[in-house]
């Protein structure tokens, strides 16, 4: 048991010297913006498109529809919380702070561009057009 512990601990000893050493690079700074920013609000939106046009949203009537696809595509598509950064500065590990902080802040940069784009989706596929015709229903 004692053998199993000091692995245990050297493997995490080696783990966080790897991530305090590890620089944040342009595969990462891709990656987390990417994946934060366009995959999932795309998931998002696709979910919600195929929810709609399959019939599923069909009993839930109104404007409140509306607003709640178009609050759940935004909220989507914006960057992740600084709440991390804080927990990690609290717990002692601030060097790792620093590195998240250090991925956060091009994605808030890039998130200007991309919460726009994501706004005006929304707004295509949950506001009813002036006919009353929906994004599905034409």
């Amino acid at each position: 048991m004692r053998r199993k512990r000091s692995s245990i601990s050297q493997l995490s000893m080696r783990a966080m010297t790897a991530i305090q050493t590890r620089k944040p690079t342009i595969k990462m700074h891709s990656w987390f913006i990417c994946s934060r920013l366009i995959i999932a609000p795309a998931i998002v939106c696709l979910l919600i498109v195929a929810m709609d046009c399959g019939g599923v949203l069909d009993r839930i009537n109104g404007p409140s529809l509306a607003m709640a696809k178009m609050v759940i595509i935004v909220n989507a598509g914006l960057p992740g919380a600084q709440l991390i950064i804080l927990t990690l500065k609290s717990k002692g590990l601030s060097e790792s702070a620093s590195i998240v902080a250090r991925v956060y802040l091009p994605s808030y940069i890039l998130s200007i561009i991309t919460i726009a784009a994501w706004s005006s989706i929304g707004l295509m596929i949950s506001v009813p057009r002036e006919e009353g015709t929906t994004f599905c229903k034409r």
